[in-house]
C-alpha cells in the first residue's frame, strides 16, 4: 500500500501531466493514466472526486462551482458524515 501523502503527489503530478486535456488521456488506450490513479486511489482507501471543465448543460456557474466544493467536502470528511 501507498502513503496518503505518496498517493496525493501522485495524483497531482498526474493532473499536472494531463493539463486538463480528457482527450489525450482518453487517446492512451483503454485503461487511461486517470482510471489507474482512481483505482490506486480507492485501493488506498482515498476519496475519489470526480470533476468537470465545463459546466453541464442546465446549471449556472455558481451552481456547478457550488457542487463541486461541496463534493469535495463530502469526501473529504469521510464515509460517515
Amino acid at each position: 500500500m501507498c502513503s496518503r501523502k505518496t498517493l496525493i503527489r501522485a495524483l497531482v503530478a498526474a493532473a499536472a501531466l494531463a493539463g486538463g486535456s480528457a482527450g489525450a488521456a482518453q487517446a492512451a488506450g483503454p485503461i487511461t493514466i486517470v482510471q489507474q490513479l482512481v483505482a490506486l486511489a480507492r485501493a488506498n482507501k482515498v476519496p475519489v472526486v470526480g470533476v468537470t471543465e465545463l459546466v453541464p448543460p442546465g446549471m449556472t456557474f455558481q451552481r456547478w462551482m457550488l457542487s463541486e466544493i461541496n463534493d469535495t467536502e463530502k469526501a473529504l470528511a469521510g464515509p460517515n458524515s
